[in-house]
């Protein structure tokens, strides 16, 4: 009786270690990443645990010297910019918004949908701007990339009308594949 339970305590403590073991270096590369590494080693994730300020930017951090449509050079793998300012920061119209979507519709552009998920309350063009891209989205010239893109500029301004508008083009498009 007494074998069987050490054999069972065994079984548990081999299983926890293999969970342990399995799920430990996916959680170290996704570290690895977060702070930059460009090599993909666990390198950052040591760094990271030992002086946790020192390879990680936050928000708000200035010294910058990229534009916003541009990547830093010390932003990982995946080109992640944690320095994105808003567009009412970095656009003082509606048409040098609206180009810059254009331009992101181009190559589906997160870090530009990031400007336009906060916008702030101070701005001036946004109504213009935001009539403009729907506008563009209804358009029957424009490609389905595009219109994904300009109905996801819609989604992410959080504006009731802006879904609305979303919603009523899905209700009213002439085909299924135009309603996708």
């Amino acid at each position: 009786m007494r074998a069987i339970i050490i054999v069972v305590i065994c079984v548990i403590v081999g299983i926890g270690l293999w969970f342990s073991q399995s799920s430990g270096p996916s959680s170290n590369s996704n570290v690895a990443t977060e702070t930059g590494s460009t090599t993909g080693s666990t390198k950052g994730a040591e760094s990271l645990n030992s002086s946790p300020d020192s390879s990680v930017k936050g928000p708000g951090t200035t010294g910058s010297s990229t534009s916003p449509g541009q990547q830093n050079s010390e932003d990982g793998e995946d080109g992640f910019n944690e320095d994105i300012q808003p567009a009412t920061a970095v656009y003082k119209s509606a048409d040098e918004a609206l180009e810059a979507i254009k331009k992101g519709a181009v190559d589906y552009d997160d870090l530009i949908l990031e400007q336009f998920s906060e916008l702030g309350e101070n701005c001036s063009w946004c109504d213009k701007f935001y009539t403009d891209v729907n506008e563009m989205m209804l358009a029957s010239d424009t490609n389905e990339d595009a219109k994904s893109y300009y109905a996801e500029v819609l989604a992410i301004s959080g504006r009731i009308d802006n879904v609305s508008n979303l919603i009523s083009a899905i209700k009213n498009a002439p085909s299924d594949d135009d309603a996708d």
